[in-house]
């Protein structure tokens, strides 16, 4: 696990009143997300997209088995 990062983001507003997960996956640029020269990846599209699919399907199974 990384260290936690103070960005400003809002989502903690929604973790207020549903437990959620932020997650922050890099790409390995040298731009940050919201620089203008940031160009994503495409080499994280697909394990980026596995990973996410596989954690709202466990997600899922967790709230069938509440």
């Amino acid at each position: 696990m990384v260290e936690a990062s103070p960005i400003g983001e809002d989502f903690a507003f929604y973790q207020q009143q549903l437990p959620g997960a932020f997650v922050m996956i890099g790409t390995g640029e040298p731009y940050a997300l919201h620089h203008p020269a940031f160009r994503i990846n495409d080499a994280v599209l697909l394990p980026t997209s596995r990973y996410l699919a596989q954690l709202a399907v466990a997600a899922l199974r967790s709230l069938e088995q509440a």
